[in-house]
C-alpha cells in the first residue's frame, strides 16, 4: 500500500504537470507553453504562433528558471519521501527537457545559457547516486561511463609574476 494517505497537493500537481511538459520537449523544437504544444525548430508556422502567443526564447527560459526553482523549493520542503521520489523522478525527465531545450536554442547564446544555469542548479538537487545510475553527465561533459577529463591544478600553469 502507498506511503501517500492524501491527494498530492495542488501545487505539487501543478508543478510536476509544468515539468512534465519541458521534459517531454522532442529535440529540436520549441514550446508553445500557453498552448501547451511543440514545434519543430525550423517550422516556418512555429514563429507565428509563438509570437502572436508573445512567446520567445525569453518566456521559455524564464518559465524553465521558474520550474527549477519551483522543484527546489519542494524538493527541500518535502517531508514525504514517496513524494520525494516522485519529484525525482519527475526532475531527470525535466532535465532531459532542459538538454533538448539547450540544443535547439544552441544558436542563441543568452538562452544557453540560461538554461545551463538552470540545469546546474538541477543538478545540485538529484544526488550523486541517481546521477551515476542514469549516466547523467557531469560538469565535465562526460557520462560516467566515460573518463573524467575535468582539469585539475596540475592542469594549469602557475602565474609568473615579475
Amino acid at each position: 500500500m502507498s506511503g501517500i494517505t492524501q491527494p498530492l497537493p495542488q501545487h505539487l500537481q501543478e508543478l510536476m504537470n509544468n515539468m512534465d511538459l519541458i521534459g517531454l520537449v522532442p529535440k529540436n523544437h520549441k514550446i508553445l507553453i500557453k498552448d501547451r504544444t511543440y514545434t519543430p525548430k525550423n517550422s516556418w508556422t512555429g514563429p507565428i504562433y509563438r509570437w502572436l502567443a508573445g512567446e520567445s526564447y525569453v518566456h521559455t527560459c524564464m518559465v524553465v528558471g521558474r520550474l527549477t526553482n519551483e522543484f527546489v523549493q519542494a524538493i527541500v520542503h518535502e517531508k514525504n519521501s514517496e513524494i520525494k521520489d516522485m519529484l525525482m523522478t519527475r526532475g531527470l525527465e525535466y532535465r532531459q527537457g532542459i538538454m533538448n531545450l539547450i540544443g535547439t536554442y544552441a544558436d542563441i547564446p543568452d538562452a544557453v545559457t540560461q538554461l545551463r544555469t538552470s540545469l546546474a542548479i538541477l543538478d545540485l538537487k538529484i544526488p550523486d547516486e541517481v546521477k551515476k545510475r542514469h549516466g547523467i553527465l557531469y560538469p565535465s561533459g562526460n557520462r560516467t561511463s566515460q573518463p573524467d577529463i575535468t582539469p585539475g591544478d596540475e592542469d594549469y600553469d602557475p602565474i609568473i609574476t615579475a
